[in-house]
């Protein structure tokens, strides 16, 4: 299972996974690392892994 974290940070990009991860859950992440690339030209990325399947 995939969770998106927000963060006060505008161009980071921050989720939590706790289980399997699924190709929709890798799909949203990408769609949210494309968009926010394409406003700020450079994004962080925080993973915060609490299981993984």
């Amino acid at each position: 299972m995939l969770n998106m974290i927000s963060l006060d940070i505008d161009n980071a990009v921050a989720f939590s996974i706790d289980g399997k991860v699924t190709e929709d859950d890798m799909k949203r992440i990408l769609y949210d690392a494309q968009a926010k690339t394409e406003v700020h030209g450079k994004i962080v990325i925080f993973e915060q892994i609490d299981n993984f399947d």
